[in-house]
């Protein structure tokens, strides 16, 4: 990778601090603010439609949530208990914006900060040329200081440097600033004194990952929020294999610091917005949100024009998304010593066995999956908002369960990871396949010895909807396949598995 080309721009690195390659990576990492943030035009992308992207790094406002506002339509991520303020957020006019910090920016004395302009814009902005005219509507009003990235319904896409007083538009859709469509940042800016310090580390290696994903055409939401929203470096912007089967020194085996790495100990959010095609209703613009450690969580789709459902909301308590992920990330970050240190052999071993990333990640892909095929329906007609609310509800019910059981997954084998194997291995219920499902699927699973087996299928408010075994069966794996009939509606189901005392359960999509 050619270093001198920033987002598509050809600058001269002159100037600029070498603090960040040169960097201690088992140092603390600074507690505020720290996002990575990009931009990238539909004639990048793999679908031809806009991304906009977000990390978010503070550790003093751990609980992040998702809130709908009714009245102005949109869609954001807010710190719990500060509700209403959005860090990043989309509106039913297919307007979405983000942002990164820069601390040297200066700041006028009056107007609003980051956030409260990125609310006000989503309350009052259609289009990227609506926020430029704000700017320049406020400039010496406003006390922002940050990387603002912008997208819309006409497939505009832009990050501005904006302090209080002006600002500097880079145009991802103008080749002359970014010649392959896209632009990155993380917390500074080309147009002020502060060198990339300490998150050029961050910086280049976005820059690394995008341009791959643009030059194999392979850049789309699936593959920031899977690759980049996930990734671990060091001090020198290169990546660490997961698992790492090695040690560092003065660390445990299998251990990697966080402090620098996209994915951090202190992100607490990851976004990817995809826009929509112009022409198409921009009220299918999605927000996909991880709320939490973005390695601990599950990616799940929030539409602008749908009430965001309780797992990812309450208005009196912390969003259960969000506090299922930080549970899990406490099994992940369980070196005392070393905060900021993650332990890689619980994210995923290397037969690919166990690990959390082994159950979270085929469920995320079947949202992926069950996602754009309810898009693919909705875009050729016009669904009500009911039906996205209840879309959402489902795909986060399904999320947060699986969530759930993987946690109990990693407590069971922290408590046996010193213990021999059992010779015996225990009944399991598997993967349904295919899932999301249409006309049928599959489910298997195994008994370790003879005994009565009951299969049901229920709705996620617990009404059963079939018994489809009730007999003895003998050691081994068995199939059984489930075929909904025509009264069933689309949504997630739970396959439950009794056998004697046991109780096992997987979720199942259905989509008709």
């Amino acid at each position: 990778m050619n270093l001198n080309r920033v987002s598509g721009t050809l600058v001269l690195l002159l100037g600029f601090s070498c603090v960040g390659l040169f960097a201690d990576t088992s140092g603390n990492e600074n507690s505020e603010g720290e996002c990575t943030i990009g931009v990238a035009a539909g004639k990048a992308t793999t679908d031809g439609r806009p991304l906009l992207w977000k990390t978010r790094d503070m550790t003093s406002s751990p609980d992040n949530e998702v809130y709908y506002n009714s009245t102005y339509g949109y869609v954001c991520v807010v710190s719990n208990p500060y509700y209403y303020e959005a860090w990043k957020g989309v509106n039913k006019h297919g307007f979405a914006i983000c942002n990164s910090v820069i601390t040297d920016f200066p700041v006028a004395s009056t107007g609003e900060g980051n956030s409260a302009f990125m609310t006000s814009a989503l309350k009052y902005c259609k289009t990227v040329a609506d926020f430029q005219h704000c700017l320049d509507s406020t400039n010496g009003a406003r006390k922002t200081n940050a990387c603002f990235g912008v997208m819309d319904s006409t497939g505009a896409a832009a990050i501005f440097e904006t302090s209080g007083f002006e600002y500097w538009k880079y145009d991802a859709n103008d080749t002359s600033v970014a010649p392959d469509g896209f632009v990155v940042r993380t917390n500074f800016a080309f147009n002020c004194s502060l060198s990339i310090g300490y998150s050029e580390d961050r910086y280049y290696r976005s820059l690394a990952l995008i341009q791959g994903f643009a030059d194999g055409d392979s850049l789309c939401y699936r593959t920031v929020l899977r690759t980049q929203m996930r990734d671990f470096s060091n001090g020198f912007s290169v990546p660490f294999s997961v698992p790492f089967d090695s040690t560092l020194s003065g660390a445990r085996y299998g251990y990697i610091p966080t402090a620098v790495s996209i994915c951090r100990s202190g992100s607490v959010s990851a976004t990817v917005f995809q826009g929509v095609l112009e022409g198409e209703n921009p009220r299918f613009s999605t927000m996909w949100t991880i709320l939490g450690q973005p390695a601990a969580g599950i990616a799940v789709p929030y539409w602008p024009v749908a009430k965001t459902c309780s797992l990812s909301y309450s208005s009196d308590s912390t969003a259960l998304l969000c506090n299922i992920d930080r549970e899990i990330r406490k099994q992940l970050y369980d070196y005392s010593a070393m905060s900021t240190y993650i332990n890689t052999f619980k994210l995923f071993t290397h037969d690919s066995s166990r690990g959390l990333w082994t159950i979270t990640f085929p469920a995320e892909d079947s949202i992926f999956q069950a996602a754009d095929s309810i898009l693919s329906v909705w875009r050729s007609g016009v669904p009500d908002s009911a039906q996205m609310q209840t879309t959402n509800a489902d795909l986060a019910f399904y999320a947060y369960s699986t969530l759930c059981r993987a946690y109990d997954t990693m407590v069971n084998f922290t408590t046996r990871i010193n213990l021999p194997e059992l010779a015996l291995a225990p009944p399991t219920l598997f993967s349904c396949y295919p899932n999301p499902a249409n006309l049928s699927t599959r489910i298997r699973f195994y008994l370790p010895e003879k005994n009565r087996v009951r299969l049901e299928i229920y709705d996620i408010r617990g009404v059963k909807i079939r018994t489809l075994l009730n007999h003895y069966y003998n050691v081994g794996t068995h199939e059984v396949e489930y075929s909904p009939d025509e009264k069933t509606p689309s949504g997630v189901y739970v396959c439950l598995l009794r056998y004697g005392s046991s109780v096992k359960t997987e979720n199942l999509i259905l989509l008709k």
